[in-house]
């Protein structure tokens, strides 16, 4: 059995995780958008989740690329 990974930080008070990532973001002078579940108890935080976000960031892209990939792959 896999050991179960620790969460740094609970999710007991999703208004007061939302509370903390927004003050967090704020001094950042970008966008910031974030959620997360806790599958466990189905907790959810939101922070700006209704707004669009470009999909550009360094992360998305190889991600996006990978996608386009595999798709491709499976119409051969």
């Amino acid at each position: 059995m896999l050991a179960q990974p620790k969460m740094p930080m609970r999710m007991l008070d999703a208004a007061g995780v939302n509370a903390r990532v927004s003050a967090i973001a704020a001094p950042l002078g970008g966008s910031v958008g974030i959620a997360a579940r806790n599958l466990a108890s189905q907790a959810v935080v939101e922070v700006r989740a209704g707004e669009l976000f470009p999909l550009a960031s360094c992360f998305k892209i190889p991600v996006m690329v990978g996608n386009c990939v595999s798709y491709s792959a499976s119409l051969e």
